[in-house]
């Protein structure tokens, strides 16, 4: 009866040291998880901000029908005041300076405005729609984040827009992501103010990096990372690049 009792303790007394070192590990990993799960919280968190001001909020594309007809053949280039045409509203003098124009192949078409800021110009001549009769589209895109870069065309046949272009649609792509706005974030993270923005607390701080689809990399600079604890995710990001190119990049935040 003594062996029995004496191993009944025993096994008591291991079940206790058991329970004992249960909550001791628990005691001892608890922050270690909590740490895990806040900085896993402020990385999701990040995600969604960063993209969220990386999109361009006034983006439109607009889609135009050029129609082919062999009894008004274009020259090298087409003009038309714009006001009162097909392009009234989509191309103007307050936009003209933040406008791409692609045909369907993604080639980009010079454009002008000569004698009157409304005069508008559409060089032809570069895609092989010089006399043709063929049909061709072309879209235009338009944001305050767009640069464009307009040429001097000469030479224009000055006919009425209405006779060879069709518009079709406008879309809004307000959720676009463009690259010149990715450029922007960085300098107000260099400002001190995008962590403001985001209203992110003083115990943390993060920081970002974006790979373009050239290979080319920008991050904030002098920024200060700690050697352990750091928090990171890597994930694909489609975006437009400067010649309204759809790419694909690399967004990096870290969090610590």
């Amino acid at each position: 009866m003594e062996n029995k009792g004496a191993s009944q303790i025993g096994f008591v007394m291991s079940f206790v040291i058991f329970i004992l070192f249960l909550v001791f590990m628990y005691s001892a990993i608890q922050p270690v998880l909590k740490t895990q799960a806040s900085k896993q919280s402020l990385l999701d968190f990040l995600r969604l901000s960063l993209l969220d001001n990386f999109y361009a909020e006034d983006l439109t594309i607009t889609t135009i029908y050029y129609k082919g007809d062999s009894s008004n053949p274009v020259k090298d280039c087409i003009q038309d005041e714009v006001g009162g045409t097909s392009l009234d509203g989509i191309i103007t003098d307050e936009n003209k300076d933040n406008l791409i124009i692609k045909d369907e192949e993604e080639n980009i078409i010079d454009y002008d405005f000569q004698g009157g800021s409304n005069n508008f110009q559409m060089d032809l001549d570069s895609f092989d729609l010089r006399d043709s009769t063929d049909d061709a589209i072309f879209k235009i895109y338009y944001s305050d984040e767009i640069t464009s870069a307009t040429s001097s065309l000469s030479g224009c046949k000055e006919i009425n827009i209405d006779d060879v272009v069709d518009v079709g649609s406008l879309v809004e792509e307000q959720n676009q992501i463009i690259e010149s706005k990715i450029f922007s974030l960085i300098g107000l993270y260099e400002s001190g103010g995008l962590k403001t923005t985001l209203g992110i607390s003083e115990e943390n701080d993060f920081v970002f990096a974006f790979e373009f689809a050239n290979g080319t990399k920008i991050e904030p600079a002098n920024v200060v990372i700690p050697d352990t604890n750091i928090y990171a995710t890597t994930f694909p990001v489609q975006y437009l690049d400067v010649d309204a190119n759809l790419k694909i990049g690399y967004l990096t935040i870290k969090v610590w």
